[in-house]
């Protein structure tokens, strides 16, 4: 009987240690976290990632599972996977990606599992995978909808239209998206990415009535200007007749130059 109350009493010592193992390892991996945020934040894409990566790896080696290991684990992939994504490391970016959308649904975090869906659409769709892309868009489109995510829905609409329909050519379904993206909650930059959008479909769609006025309303920010038209369109005619005076043929260049006219 004395046996087995000293075990008893020392596996439950282990089970303690442990546990405050598992708790400073957590502590410490949020403190990693926050810092990759920071130097993410400063554009210290190398450092933030080595913070992310540390983080991750005593997460990892915690023997202690706990809701906020998960939701921690999720949150530094998700920011290690946008870092990715925006330096053009694709795979790394969708197993990031992949390991948070994993750890929302032991979570069940609709809204977190909504946002890697697209995330990882966005991963899949910058290798071209565009059928892959379209299932996870597909799949963060049921999530905003059970949701009621009116802003969400936004996004994905001209998402959708701009970094899929254009791509595969599908210019009609292109311009349905955006413009129901159009009449949803988007922000006023989006705003003005949905009018370049549409402008630039409704060009190759051979509609330069609707281009136009499209592309014009882009040109009211300043976020766009007429280089990125020329880059779009590259047809020198329609840049020519439809954005004068604030451009005029410089006959020495083989393109449009924007100068003032007189």
């Amino acid at each position: 009987m004395k046996i087995r109350t000293k075990y008893l009493i020392l596996f439950a010592s282990i089970l303690i240690l442990t546990a405050c193992d598992g708790k400073k390892n957590q502590e410490k991996a949020r403190a990693l976290f926050e810092e990759g945020v920071r130097l993410r934040e400063e554009r210290h894409s190398e450092e933030a990632a080595e913070c992310f990566l540390q983080g991750l790896e005593l997460l990892k080696n915690n023997d202690v599972k706990t809701y906020e290991n998960a939701a921690l684990q999720a949150q530094i992939n998700d920011n290690l996977g946008a870092l990715y994504l925006k330096h053009g490391l694709f795979d790394g970016a969708f197993d990031a990606h992949n390991e948070a959308l994993r750890c929302f649904k032991i979570l069940n975090d609709s809204t977190g599992m909504m946002n890697a869906y697209r995330n990882c659409g966005r991963a899949v769709r910058s290798q071209e995978q565009y059928t892959l892309a379209k299932q996870y868009y597909d799949s963060a489109f049921c999530i905003a909808t059970s949701l009621n995510d009116n802003a969400m829905l936004s996004d994905l609409y001209l998402e959708m239209g701009r970094d899929y329909y254009m791509e595969i050519g599908d210019f009609a379904k292109g311009i349905e998206c955006v413009n129901k993206a159009l009449v949803g909650e988007l922000s006023n930059d989006d705003i003005d990415i949905a009018h370049m959008t549409l402008g630039i479909l409704y060009y190759y769609s051979n509609n330069f009535d609707d281009a136009k006025k499209h592309l014009k309303e882009a040109l009211r920010s300043r976020r766009f200007t007429l280089s990125h038209i020329m880059k779009a369109t590259t047809n020198q005619r329609f840049i020519i007749s439809n954005f004068s005076p604030t451009i005029c043929w410089n006959p020495s260049i083989n393109f449009p130059v924007r100068q003032c006219c007189g």
